[in-house]
Order: structure tokens, then sequence, then C-alpha cells
């Protein structure tokens, strides 16, 4: 039950119906805001789970420019959603809904700059009591007094807490750079394989597992580790990488056993762009080869839908008169021309390659082996990371976020507690997973947190 007579404070212990409420809420402002909004999160102490709480919503709005908000005000209040507060100088505005004849408040909208303090407040607080549960009791113990103090007087209430909540905030930064300490970049996973690299730049092979060393790294299986880790070409480890593999390019070669079910030229240079361009867009001879491909997708989609005659008569016409051979050329959706492609297609070519790629039967080849549309039915398992990377690499273009609300709304539902994923450790590939050393429930929790954050901000 949501409701609270405006002045007034009442506290209701933690309802499982509260993040289902705030999930619809999110879902209505992400439909009005659209790419205006970075995030979109359920906060305040109805997101603290086993704390009593007001029973209003708080939900935090991340947005780019406050400026932006100004234009949909009168949708917003349309939905419902009614500016209360936009002082100029302040960097919140806030939206009310409710009964407001009867003066019952049931949502709190709190917008702000997704970059600002303001934001990563709500966050942190969130978050260090859900992680912190007797902390947590000692808030709700701190409301509780003030509630028998303060019933009709909600501005002394609110004023009573400010200590703790300004302490607790204090806590909760540390905590967050303490979170970090040990994972990802620095940490022992990436030290291995920064103590690896080859003096010319690369881990040996670049694409296939050679069978005689009894190592299982190459360098591309090393890149997206290292990439999954946070790193980049600013990094002396991949900026040696990436000036291999234009060396390599420049070559149009790849230290592995030629493989003779393609056209194994024109796949090992699209192989080498694509890794190049991941982490460096200024390499000329990359971008020559992506250039090629989105010619090719380009006349495959000028019909409006993907015309596979097409295709393969473009791809004649670039490479010498040869038809695409090979299952990993005749079909296009798969990891490197997907990867190759990001920014350099037109909208309209882009859009309908993406809803060609999300209703592809056959998923991402190297990526994920079903409809990416389709999200699967167990996100706490190899194919829900699987399916999780699909979404990462379609949120490269910059239409993504008109084809994937879809897959929003899929990871909000698969939230542990607000603000929180956690895929379990059957999601564990070695690759995108772990990035803590230490991978036990919290850190593993953490990780899973922070990757589905990136992609839902890329998504918007």
């Amino acid at each position: 039950m949501l409701g609270l007579k405006r002045g007034t404070v009442s506290l209701c212990p933690h309802q499982k119906d509260w993040e289902s409420a705030a999930l619809d809420t999110i879902s209505r402002l992400f439909a009005i805001f659209g790419s205006a909004a970075v995030d979109i999160i359920h906060a305040g102490s109805t997101a603290i789970v086993h704390i009593q709480a007001k029973p209003i919503l708080d939900i935090t709005v991340g947005v780019r420019d406050l400026a932006d908000v100004e234009p949909l005000i009168p949708a917003l209040e349309t939905a419902g959603f009614l500016l209360r507060k936009a002082t100029p100088g302040v960097p919140e505005m806030l939206f009310v809904c409710g009964d407001m004849e009867a003066e019952i408040r049931t949502h709190h909208i709190h917008v702000v700059r997704y970059d600002s303090e303001e934001f990563s407040n709500y966050v942190n607080f969130r978050d260090y009591l859900n992680a912190h549960p007797t902390h947590a009791k000692s808030y709700e113990a701190l409301k509780v007094s003030l509630l028998h103090d303060h019933a009709n007087d909600r501005g002394s209430y609110t004023a009573g807490k400010h200590t703790f909540i300004v302490e607790t905030l204090a806590k909760a930064r540390v905590w967050q750079a303490e979170r970090m300490n040990g994972s990802g970049r620095g940490g022992k996973w990436a030290r291995s394989l920064i103590d690896s690299q080859l003096p010319d730049g690369s881990w040996g092979r670049f694409h296939s597992m050679s069978t005689s060393s009894g190592s299982d790294l190459t360098t591309e299986r090393v890149l997206r580790r290292l990439e999954a880790l946070g790193y980049t070409d600013s990094d002396e480890v991949i900026h040696r990488a990436v000036d291999y593999l234009e060396a390599c390019l420049d070559r149009h070669w790849i230290p592995d056993p030629t493989e003779k079910g393609h056209h194994w030229d024109v796949y090992v240079d699209l192989m080498l762009a694509t890794w190049i361009r991941r982490f460096r867009s200024t390499c000329e001879a990359a971008n020559a080869v992506a250039r090629v491909w989105a010619g090719i997708i380009k006349a495959a989609f000028a019909g409006g839908t993907y015309d596979h005659e097409a295709y393969c008569n473009a791809y004649a016409a670039a490479f010498g008169g040869r038809k695409p051979k090979g299952g990993r050329l005749i079909d296009f959706v798969q990891f490197y021309p997907l990867s190759l492609l990001a920014g350099m297609l037109d909208a309209d070519t882009e859009r309908r390659m993406l809803e060609y790629v999300l209703g592809h039967r056959e998923g991402i080849y190297y990526i994920y082996e079903q409809c990416v549309g389709t999200p699967p039915d167990n996100f706490n398992s190899k194919a829900g990371a699987r399916w999780l990377t699909a979404m990462e690499l379609i949120a490269r273009y910059p239409t993504a976020h008109e084809k994937l609300p879809f897959a929003r709304d899929y990871l909000l539902r698969q939230q542990v507690m607000p603000g929180a994923w956690d895929m379990g450790s059957a999601a564990k590939d070695g690759i995108c997973f772990p990035v803590s050393d230490r991978w036990d429930a919290n850190t593993r929790r953490d990780d899973c947190t922070r990757r589905i954050r990136r992609l839902l901000e890329r998504i918007g």
C-alpha cells in the first residue's frame, strides 16, 4: 500500500510490492524521458530491504542535463508526475504523484544530473545500507524515535535524520572505493595476463588456440579479458597489443594456421580491424576495412529488409568477384562484423540491421546461440552471461536505445535487491567474470551490478 498525507509521517514494514511498483514507475518514466535519462533508479528507504519506511516511493532520474527536462514537463504532468520544485541554481527537480486533492503523496521523483554528487549520494546511501544491515537497523531505530516525536511534522522528522545521513554517506564513499581495490585493473587476473605478454605485444597465436603449447591464451582471448577488466588503449599493455595488430593488418597476416573453410584473407582483415577499432578509432587501415563492410551491409538492407542476394553481390564486388564462402562469412550476424560496424552505418541502415539481428533465430555467432531478441528464461546462468554480452555488443550502436527497452525492462526485473544484481556462480566464464580477485557472494554481486549498470547506462 502506497500513500501518505502531505506533511505527516508514518512507517511501514518493507513490502515486496514496493519493488514491483518502482519497476513499473521506472518503465513509465523511461518512456517519457527517452535518451534524456541516463539511468532511473529506485532509491530512498523503500529501496532498503528489512527496514521500515514511509509508504512513498522515491525514484531518482539521472539526466545528462536538467535543461533537457523542461520540454518534457507537459508529458510528465499528463502522466501524473506533477512538478513541485525547480529552483534556478538548485541541482534537482522534484515531481510528485498521488491524490493531490486529498493531499496524499505516493511517489517522489527526484531529477538530477547523472554525473552529479546528488545522483551518487542516492545510489551510495541505498547500496551501503543494503550491504550493512546492522547500520540499516540503526537508521530504522532513529526513524522510529523521530516518528514518536514528530508524527505530524515532517520537516522536523527530516531534519532529525540529517547528521546520520551525512555520516553514512561519508562511510559509503570509503566503502565504494574499497570495493574497487583488488578488482579489475591492477588485480591478480590482469597482472598474470600482463606478465605473459610477449615482446612483440602479442600472446602468441591470435585466434586459434595452440594444441602443442598447452596454453589456452591467444591474443584475442587476452584482449577480451583485459577489455572486460577495464583496460583501454591508454594502458601500455593494450597500446603495445594494438600496435602489434596494426602491423599484422598491414601485412594481412596473423600467426595462426590458415583456415580453408572460408576466405582467410578477408577473415583475417575482418578480425584484426575489429579488435583494433574496439580500442583505437584512429587507425586508417582498420577504418578502411570497416567502410568496406559498411558498404556491404548498406547494400544488403537498401530495400528496407535484409536481402541475402544483395549481400552476396556486394561482398563479391568488394572482394574480387568472390561470393561469400564458409558459414562465418555467408551469415554476417557474428561478433566481428557487428563489433566492427558500430558507428559506421547511417541511421536507417543501422535500424534495419539491428531489427534483423534481434530477430535472427541462430543468435550471434561466437556470442549467443539463440535469438537475442528473446531474453533467457534463466538469467543466472552461462546463457544469461552470453546474452548479456550480446546486448553489450548491440548497445554500441547509436540507435540501439530505440530497440532495447525490452532488455532494460528484463534486466530491471532481475535485481536481487534495488540496484543490485547477482547472476550466480554459473555466470563465471573467465572472460567477463570474475572481475574481482575473490569471487564470493559479495564481490560477485558487485561485479554483476557494475557490468549491468554500465549496460543500462548505454541503453538509456
